[in-house]
This record gives C-alpha cells, sequence and structure tokens, in this order.
C-alpha cells in the first residue's frame, strides 16, 4: 500500500476583525492576541497559522484583557474562521460584548479565625475603593492574604472574593471572606 499525499500550500491569514468593540480599536485588540495577519516576516515568527483550539485560546487572552481593565461583563460572543479557497486564506472575525465598565466600591474584610483581626489583614489588600476594577487585582490580593494569613500559622485558611456590583454607581463591592482551616504547627 502505497500512499501519495500532497500537502499543498500553507494557508494563511488574510484579515483579523474584531466586531462590537468599541472601548478599545481593533489595532490594540490585535497586540492582545498572539495570532496576528500573514505578512512577509510571517514565515519566521508563524504566528499567522489558524489554528482552532489557538483560537480559543486567543478569546481567554481578551477575556483577561478586558476584565483587568474595568469590564467585568465582558464576554465573546463567537469566534469565526473563515477559508477562502481561491487564496488559501482564512478570515478571523471575533465579536465580543464589552459591557459596561466598573470601578471597585467599598473593600472589606470578614475574618472567622479566632485572633486574627481584619485590620491585621488590610497591609495585603490591593483593591482599592474608585479604582478600575481589575480581576487581577483581586487575584493578588488573594495570594497575598493567603501568605499573611499562612504566615500566622494558618497554612489551611481559605480566603474567598464575593463581588456584589452596584449597576446604577457601576462599582462593584468586593468582600475577602477568611474562614479558618486547620491549623498547622
Amino acid at each position: 500500500v502505497v500512499y501519495e499525499i500532497s500537502e499543498g500550500d500553507r494557508t494563511k491569514i488574510a484579515s483579523i476583525n474584531f466586531v462590537g468593540n468599541n472601548a478599545y480599536g481593533d489595532r490594540r485588540l490585535g497586540e492582545v492576541i498572539s495570532t496576528k495577519k500573514s505578512n512577509l516576516l510571517s514565515f519566521i515568527s508563524r504566528n499567522d497559522i489558524y489554528d482552532e483550539e489557538r483560537l480559543k485560546a486567543e478569546e481567554e487572552a481578551l477575556r483577561r484583557f478586558y476584565f483587568n481593565r474595568g469590564y467585568a461583563d465582558f464576554q465573546v460572543i463567537s469566534s469565526t474562521a473563515e477559508l477562502d479557497e481561491a487564496t488559501n486564506k482564512y478570515t478571523i472575525t471575533v465579536t465580543v460584548e464589552e459591557g459596561e465598565r466598573y470601578k471597585f466600591g467599598d473593600i472589606s474584610i470578614e475574618s472567622t479565625v479566632d485572633g486574627l483581626a481584619s485590620e491585621d489583614l488590610s497591609s495585603a489588600v490591593e483593591t482599592r475603593q474608585g479604582k478600575t476594577y481589575s480581576a487581577k487585582d483581586v487575584e493578588d490580593t488573594l495570594i497575598g492574604l493567603s501568605e499573611k494569613v499562612a504566615n500566622k500559622g494558618y497554612a489551611f485558611a481559605e480566603v474567598t472574593p464575593r463581588g456584589d456590583r452596584d449597576f446604577a454607581n457601576r462599582t462593584i463591592n468586593i468582600v475577602y471572606t477568611v474562614d479558618q482551616g486547620q491549623r498547622a504547627y
């Protein structure tokens, strides 16, 4: 049995279009994702190859970008790639819904750990009232609070954030809850 395979030319990306974006232009969103439109230097970087799995990763990169800039309601509605067989190039279209931009509202810490007051943990909080909402700041605060609680001997304490949105004022109030776990010695 002999298989004869004709690979043909490598498919390229003719264009990447964004639909529904108002806060950031196509050029800025194009910088966020790693897939690029084909050009003369594409044979070096190989970032102009269409891959469905890579497109899913690009959606996640866009989510992180928007979530860290105040758009807590952001979502990717769809991402499609259409192949033009005549030119052997894909046209990628990403449809997004940005939603409203939020700021941090009231920030507080609730501790159920005996002997550990909320005031003792406030220096680890990265989120500040009035600052533009950022998921990264919430994550950094979780890490900081977890480390501070662990340093006090509560290695298994759980720190969880709870966000309450105020749609009228476009703010998100965050309550960090510290629950006692098993104490480590």
